[in-house]
């Protein structure tokens, strides 16, 4: 068995994010997206990286301690367990999805923007690894809404299949910051935590038909999302 390394002249992006790098990575993604459509290679159809919300359900000990991380979450789970069902059959797809893209596994020289840490790779939806950078766009601030809706890969897709990502999303890295953490992997449960919680002020911005949240107003932010109550009576995942 060899191994073969090669040294890249570059660095992370910026955290938190500022426009320029965000811009730049954003375009790579949509190239990455379209290159691997259909997926060149043969990679698992699962996604493990999606979903979290049924699994506390059933888990009692982390269910008791889920309303410490979202009251809000622990009084809806019936309603976000649906929206994972939706959401896990929204990611499907034929498409190469790196499904780890965050800031610490991309790397800027002055030219390209490289992905790296693709051992999470499987095929789905080819948004979704879009999805998952705005996720932490919103956790610098950045209101997502926006930039995802002039994305070319969202153009066409719904929202509710949108939200419903997301939620499952949420529910992944919400449902891995209450397991113990493995000696070894503490900074990793510490970032699942810090992605759960909700931010101390709330993102600011918001174009979507959504009420900017409030505390009265019923919403609750898991994972840099925000949680609200429509007025048409759906709860659904909005970026913002």
């Amino acid at each position: 068995m060899a191994l073969a390394f090669e040294g890249i002249d570059g660095t992370e992006p910026a955290q938190p994010w500022n426009l320029t790098d965000l811009d730049r990575v954003l375009a790579a993604i949509d190239q990455l997206a379209h290159a691997g459509t259909p997926s060149p290679i043969v990679v698992p159809r699962e996604h493990p990286r999606l979903g979290g919300w049924a699994s506390l359900a059933r888990d009692t000990s982390r269910r008791a301690r889920l309303a410490d991380c979202s009251a809000w979450a622990a009084s809806h789970l019936p309603l976000l367990i649906t929206l994972e069902d939706e959401g896990l059959a929204a990611a499907q797809g034929s498409s190469l999805v790196h499904f780890d893209m965050y800031p610490h596994n991309i790397l800027l020289t002055t030219d390209q923007v490289l992905f790296a840490d693709w051992p999470h790779a499987r095929l789905g939806a080819p948004f979704i690894d879009l999805l998952l950078l705005l996720s932490s766009a919103a956790a610098s601030g950045i209101d997502p809404e926006p930039i995802l809706a002039r994305q070319p890969l969202t153009a066409h897709i719904e929202p509710h299949a949108i939200n419903a990502i997301l939620a499952a999303h949420a529910g992944f890295c919400l449902a891995g910051a209450l397991l113990p953490a493995p000696p070894g992997l503490e900074p990793i449960i510490e970032a699942n935590s810090a992605w759960a919680a909700p931010p101390p002020n709330g993102w600011r911005g918001g174009s979507s038909a959504t009420a900017r949240a409030r505390p009265h107003d019923g919403s609750a932010a898991v994972n840099g999302l925000t949680v609200r109550p429509l007025e048409s009576g759906t709860d659904l995942f909005r970026p913002g």
